[in-house]
């Protein structure tokens, strides 16, 4: 084997063009680029050597669907409660080809060094409420949103400091004037 022919197909076998007519490596890997997300791919190809081109296809490759990892999540926002935060976020523009599953959140108490609070969220829901904080203690967040081909780019960061709620005032008497 000195090559492989290959071809494409974007419906499931039914029709097919060529992809490339000889790789001109007997290597059975490729990288193939400048796949559109999204779109479903089939491949089969025909051997090549001297005498020329296999007579028989191989079977087709199983539907490949190329995807990417979503983008960045935006507008995080963190609203400060007692011994709790809720942060609130809005999808990514860029799904990557798919909807988005979940997100990835992480805090951090110094906007360095962060720890995952949630490694997948398995919502597509913007809001998440981070309990059981120390009051008076700021926390950093961010968001990175998730789909089958894995994790986007986090999002900006936010924070808030949660904060005992004033007690309500008491009475000690009405006078009237």
């Amino acid at each position: 084997v000195i090559g492989y022919l290959i071809e494409v197909s974007t419906d499931s076998g039914n029709a097919w063009q060529l992809f490339n007519a000889n790789t001109g490596t007997a290597e059975t890997m490729i990288t193939i680029q400048d796949l559109a997300v999204g779109v479903t791919y089939s491949f089969r190809l025909k051997a090549i050597n001297e005498a020329g081109l296999s007579s028989d296809y191989s079977p087709r490759t199983n539907d490949v669907v190329f995807r990417v990892a979503p983008g960045v999540p935006s507008a995080l926002a963190v609203a400060p409660g007692n011994a709790r935060n809720t942060l609130s976020w809005n999808t990514p523009a860029d799904n990557g080809g798919e909807d988005v599953s979940g997100f990835r959140i992480e805090v951090s108490n110094n906007g360095v060094s962060w720890s995952e609070v949630a490694a997948d969220t398995q919502s597509a829901h913007t809001t998440f409420v981070h309990e059981q904080l120390q009051n008076g203690q700021a926390y950093f967040y961010r968001v990175a949103a998730l789909n089958s081909a894995g994790p986007g780019a986090f999002s900006a960061t936010a924070s808030a400091t949660p904060a005992t709620l004033a007690s309500p005032p008491t009475l000690s008497g009405v006078t009237p004037h």
